[in-house]
């Protein structure tokens, strides 16, 4: 098919969509393809006449348009369950239990390094911003907390903060480590901050904390017992005080990398055998 000429006069853009190309396809070669000179900035320059086959340009439109359409969708899908209390809001004053997730559930948290850098945050947050931490659990991709915050703290501004500074923070601790998942990683956070507006660079905690109220305390030891087996049913310790990085210890009274304010258990008994167990 004979190729037609296509005036290239916004360099920016076009860049943009050589990353976003190498995204959706980062298995794909560009070598001896037509289009491998957009994929090189040096060839990008202000009215650069490059030659495409018909062919090339309707793929261009079609993926351009894609990638319009699912950041569009994406963003309203965000509007959409916020509204509908799928992430739920935090209100002043109250308590709640708390599930940060990494994007698209990318199983970080498997080294010590990343694993240490979130707790000293945490202790960060209960040193300097009034976070009350009732129980915790660090799992591979998502974190469990039962919290809650002194005057004057809010904790809807407090649980922004730590995931804003984390999310950075640890994008930049991975490419600093040798870490052998570190491209692909990389390529999951840095698309999911291209399709979602409030992100310039990478995103790497999921929207929402999925917040649950703790309105009762029948509520508050159900999800403490949920926190604390967590780690016993993913198999990774056969008891729930032998993991380190759960507030499980605390409530045993072992020793433990993060304080934590444990509820005192109790006496009656409630529904469920063995329902307060601690």
């Amino acid at each position: 098919m004979q190729g037609i000429r296509l005036l290239i006069l916004v360099k920016g853009d076009v860049i943009r969509f050589r990353s976003l190309r190498r995204i959706f396809n980062p298995a794909h070669s560009y070598r001896g393809s037509p289009l491998r000179r957009i994929y090189n900035p040096v060839h990008l320059n202000r009215g650069s006449v490059i030659r495409f086959s018909t062919i090339q340009i309707i793929q261009f439109i079609i993926l351009k348009s894609m990638i319009v359409f699912r950041r569009d969708l994406f963003y309203y899908c965000e509007n959409q369950s916020t509204m509908s209390g799928l992430h739920y809001r935090i209100q002043v004053d109250k308590t709640y239990f708390l599930t940060p997730t990494v994007v698209d559930w990318v199983d970080l948290f498997t080294r010590p390094v990343y694993k240490q850098f979130l707790i000293e945050q945490l202790k960060f947050c209960q040193e300097k911003k009034g976070l009350n931490i009732f129980a915790w659990c660090l799992m591979t991709n998502h974190l469990h907390l039962i919290v809650n915050t002194s005057a004057p703290f809010v904790l809807n501004d407090v649980m922004r903060d730590f995931k804003k500074f984390t999310s950075k923070a640890l994008v930049d601790l991975m490419d600093s480590e040798n870490e052998s998942r570190r491209n692909w990683i990389l390529q999951r956070f840095l698309f999911a901050g291209t399709i979602s507006r409030k992100h310039k660079y990478a995103k790497f905690w999921q929207e929402g904390n999925n917040a649950i109220e703790i309105y009762s305390e029948e509520v508050l030891w159900q999800k403490i017992n949920y926190i604390h087996r967590n780690p016993v049913k993913e198999g990774y310790v056969f008891r729930e005080q032998d993991y380190m990085y759960s507030s499980a210890r605390n409530y045993y009274g072992l020793p433990n990398v993060l304080p934590v304010t444990c509820v005192n258990a109790p006496v009656k008994t409630v529904t469920s055998k063995d329902f307060f167990k601690i």
